[in-house]
């Protein structure tokens, strides 16, 4: 079990790795401090090589959250957080059997999804300028849907090899984007 770490009031970024032996971050990561309002000032959260990591109970409420990043827990399931108002980047790589939406988030800028076969993007935030979906199975969506009322995009990386109902649109009034691979 991980401690109370939500009850550190000014904690800021909190990166987790290599904990192979966690299986469920549950309310206990939160604290059970009713008064005090659990990460109230963390900005940053990683989690990295987590090899057991099934599931995370996640609230809903990081008022200052800007980056999330998970990477190489390949078997973790389940959930994210829904709504992260101030979310700004957002990277998930290599979470083979994550089956959760991404959070709605509408100044995400960065969102990279590599290698997450099972991940649902319901929309993609208006003020995104580089988005990376390499290499996800699954993964249906169309480039119209990427670009409408996405003005700021500078960078679209997209692996079409494993992409389900991803066809070519016309790009040529998208004259923000300076890099498409």
């Amino acid at each position: 079990m991980l401690p109370p770490l939500g009850q550190l009031p000014y904690l800021k970024e909190l990166s987790i790795s290599y904990c192979y032996g966690i299986e469920i971050i549950g309310k206990e990561f939160y604290g059970n401090n009713s008064t005090i309002i659990p990460f109230r000032s963390l900005e940053v959260l990683e989690f990295e090589w987590m090899l057991g990591w099934k599931e995370f109970y996640c609230l809903d409420w990081f008022p200052l959250f800007q980056k999330l990043s998970i990477r190489y827990c390949r078997i973790l399931k389940r959930a994210l957080p829904r709504h992260l108002p101030s979310l700004q980047i957002l990277d998930i790589s290599e979470c083979y059997k994550l089956e959760a939406s991404i959070p709605k988030a509408d100044n995400i800028s960065e969102q990279d999804l590599d290698r997450c076969d099972s991940i649902l993007v319901n929309e993609f935030p208006s003020k995104l300028k580089r988005l990376v979906l390499n290499r996800n199975r699954f993964t249906e969506f169309s480039l119209e849907q990427i670009l409408f009322n996405n003005t700021f995009l500078e960078m679209l990386i997209v692996d079409y090899s494993r992409l389900v109902g991803c066809p070519l649109e016309d790009l040529h009034c998208y004259n923000c984007l300076y890099t498409l691979l």
